[in-house]
């Protein structure tokens, strides 16, 4: 277990490193609210299967971060999780998140979301505004295993 991240109880509460790349441990069920807050060297994050929920204003401020897959494990998106995350230009939402809470992309300007046509993230981001581009089921997965290089 690296010494970067603070985790109680399978709540990754706190990452504390300074890395640009960051692989979360499969020992995480939940990253927590505001868990990378203001971690501006980071420029990716891989979340494992293991998570469920990302809570509010996880990656707050992270404003080198440029593209996030969200696992198929993950079913609850916290409020502003990625709230000024300016340089965030694509997210993979898969069908199986059914809560996604307010502000998630609060100053995200150059974003694009990807996600089944018809899923709680498509209707969020028509809602909100957010540019979304429909993307089947297979092909979250395949992101989501590394097989591919974008969405």
């Amino acid at each position: 277990m690296s010494i970067h991240f603070e985790i109680r109880n399978g709540v990754l509460v706190k990452y504390h490193g300074r890395g640009t790349h960051v692989l979360i441990p499969n020992s995480v069920t939940k990253i927590g609210d505001m868990a990378f807050l203001s971690c501006t060297s980071l420029t990716s994050v891989v979340i494992p299967d293991s998570v469920t929920e990302i809570g509010s204003e996880a990656f707050l401020g992270c404003t080198s971060l440029t593209s996030v897959i969200i696992p198929n494990s993950v079913t609850e998106i916290g409020g502003g999780v990625f709230w000024r995350c300016t340089s965030l230009t694509s997210v993979v939402i898969p069908n199986r998140v059914t809560l996604i809470s307010d502000n998630v992309f609060k100053y995200c300007k150059r974003l694009t979301v990807f996600c089944p046509r018809f899923s709680n993230a498509w209707f969020y981001c028509k809602k909100n505004r957010i540019p979304v581009k429909s993307i089947k089921h297979a092909k979250i997965q395949q992101h989501a295993s590394g097989s591919a290089q974008k969405p």
